[in-house]
């Protein structure tokens, strides 16, 4: 251990991993005041296989914020990469230990404040919607929604796009009006708030106009909470026939 220092060692990978990924060993100096964190990290990938060292003055109590960003420096290498080769390369964190002889911590896939939830939606009923091409809008939601998931950086981002996405579906044609009378629609089929929808456009519109700042684990689940909630009640009213 580096004297006066707390290591953290990140493991994961590249997908697919028979891209057979490699580059060589960069440093970054990681400063996010927003957080308090701040530490050098060293990344090497070799045959798709990831290594990162986060070296920090202190302990990081927040693992999971640490976690987002590593994975957005090795993100970069690797859109860096694919951009040259005209490739797309995912990306995989998948545990973190300590100098501290803390045991290992294996990152799951779920958030936390959705996972803790019982939803009351039957899966086949759900995979019938994709039926007729109504479902095309639920499928670009839910992609979007996997996307807010796994890309912590751009989660304001897709959660909107998913909602608005949803919105489409109570459109008669292009124009503005129409795209004001889908929005009604939407909150008065769904009983959804106003203030629940502009929340999530508020953060949306920031990172289109090139915001840059990190959303906070508390604003996260906010985001996701209403998110899926608008969800939860648009796939029940398709399942009720595009019914309230």
């Amino acid at each position: 251990m580096v004297s006066g220092c707390v290591i953290y060692t990140f493991f994961g990978k590249v997908l697919p991993e028979r891209a057979n990924v490699t580059i060589s060993q960069i440093a970054y100096r990681l400063i996010q005041p927003d957080s308090g964190i701040e530490g050098d990290l060293i990344v090497s990938i070799s045959l798709s296989q990831v290594t990162a060292r986060f070296i920090s003055g202190e302990e990081v109590v927040d693992l999971l914020t640490l976690r987002n960003y590593v994975y957005d420096s090795i993100r970069v290498e690797l859109d860096i990469l694919g951009y040259m080769n005209g490739s797309g390369y995912e990306l995989e964190i998948i545990q973190v230990a300590d100098s501290l002889g803390n045991p290992p911590v294996i990152f799951g896939i779920d958030i936390p404040v959705l996972a803790n939830q019982n939803r009351s939606i039957d899966f086949e009923k759900v995979i019938n919607l994709f039926q007729d091409n109504r479902g095309n809008y639920l499928r670009l939601c839910l992609a979007d929604l996997r996307e807010a998931i796994r890309e912590p950086r751009d989660t304001g981002f897709f959660i909107y796009r998913a909602i608005e996405t949803l919105m489409q579906s109570f459109r008669t044609d292009d124009s503005k009006k129409t795209k004001e009378r889908a929005w009604q629609s939407l909150r008065s089929e769904l009983s959804v708030s106003e203030e629940d929808v502009r929340n999530l456009g508020k953060v949306a519109t920031s990172f289109r106009h090139g915001d840059t700042r990190y959303i906070g684990d508390a604003e996260k689940c906010e985001l996701f909470t209403i998110a899926w909630n608008i969800v939860d009640k648009y796939i029940q009213y398709a399942c009720n026939g595009y019914q309230k």
